[in-house]
């Protein structure tokens, strides 16, 4: 799947760059990495995803680990950038706990 060569392309990148010695090759990345995590919902919204394979994907923001990576990035570089799917499952995880992908707030968001 070209998407998860990408996905990972750019994580492998991201793990790489030293965010001290190239900040701006480091914040290229990061927004890059967000618009791939917004693109997931959209793929999950257009049947592009069999439902077994969005709630893989989707348990990766139930992981207070990566849940908080990816809610600093937003903080540093979301204002430039349209997350409102990825957002808003980010704050219903926040609001009332881990939810099934299937009943993801991400995926009531209008396509654009």
């Amino acid at each position: 799947m070209a998407y998860s060569a990408r996905f990972w392309a750019i994580d492998d990148e991201l793990t790489m760059t030293d965010p001290a010695s190239d900040p701006g090759r480091y914040t290229r990345l990061q927004k890059r990495y967000l618009k791939l995590r917004e693109d997931e919902f959209d793929a999950a919204r257009l049947s592009w995803l069999d439902a077994t394979q969005w709630a893989v994907w989707h348990s990766a923001y139930l992981r207070p680990r990566v849940r908080e990576q990816i809610e600093s990035a937003i903080a540093q570089h979301g204002d430039d950038l349209d997350l409102a799917s990825l957002k808003a499952c980010l704050g219903q995880t926040k609001s009332t706990g881990p939810h099934a992908s299937s009943n993801c707030a991400g995926l009531t968001v209008p396509l654009d």
